[in-house]
């Protein structure tokens, strides 16, 4: 308005200032503020007049003078709650502050929040190495394995087929061949096939060989089973 006169603004909201919204105040002597007993200020009487006389009903009026003051209010101690609209916030005071630091004292840069970096233990690696001439390679699931790669090798011709899931019905992933002078292979999952125990769980490298001759056989499943 052009006079600046907002007289529906002084309250505790944007709704005008009535007994249902009023605006609320600090009792104090700019000091220690007022304590209050439900709707009650708490009040220290001094000063008080003795009274004599005969009194004839417990409502008989008493003349004189009555002196009230504030007295000294309980010391507040923290933390302090603050009640908003949608729930409360708790917080410190500059004397006892919210421990975010190393110590009880203000964060700063002499005062810094230590972090640690660390590398956790892998548990339930698995690397399951076979050097016989076994057809098959077997690793029986114990949780349920990641299964990250496999390496094979041959002192000639080769087949290594890769099969997982429950035992009874076991399904192909891969196959590699070595030739016949021998040789390394491997193959990477990325990523990793994941082999539940259910059923007996399990991982299978079949080792055929294709060289008409015993030769040497060399497989390692690897991953994780956690």
């Amino acid at each position: 308005m052009a006079d600046g006169y907002f007289p529906t603004l002084v309250s505790k909201d944007k709704d005008p200032n009535i007994v249902s919204n009023p605006m609320f105040v600090e009792l104090s002597d700019g000091a220690v503020a007022a304590t209050f007993t439900g709707t009650s200020v708490n009040a220290n009487v001094t000063n008080t007049v003795a009274v004599s006389g005969t009194f004839w009903q417990t409502t008989q009026p008493v003349s004189g003078t009555v002196t009230a003051n504030q007295g000294t209010a309980a010391a507040l101690s923290a933390p302090w709650t603050v009640e908003l609209s949608n729930g409360t916030v708790a917080f410190g005071t500059a004397s006892n502050p919210i421990a975010i630091s190393a110590t009880a004292a203000a964060n700063s840069v002499s005062n810094p929040i230590y972090v640690a970096s660390t590398t956790p233990a892998v548990t339930g690696a698995v690397a399951a190495y076979l050097d016989t001439t076994t057809v098959n390679h077997d690793y029986t699931v114990v949780t349920s394995m990641s299964l990250k790669s496999v390496e094979c090798a041959a002192s000639g011709g080769c087949k290594f087929e890769l099969q997982v899931g429950p035992l009874a019905t076991l399904v192909t992933k891969w196959v590699g061949f070595v030739p016949k002078a021998g040789g390394v292979i491997s193959a990477h999952f990325d990523p990793p096939i994941v082999v539940p125990v259910t059923s007996t769980g399990t991982v299978r490298l079949i080792r055929t060989n294709r060289e008409g001759v015993a030769q040497d056989l060399y497989s390692t499943i690897i991953g994780i089973d956690a």
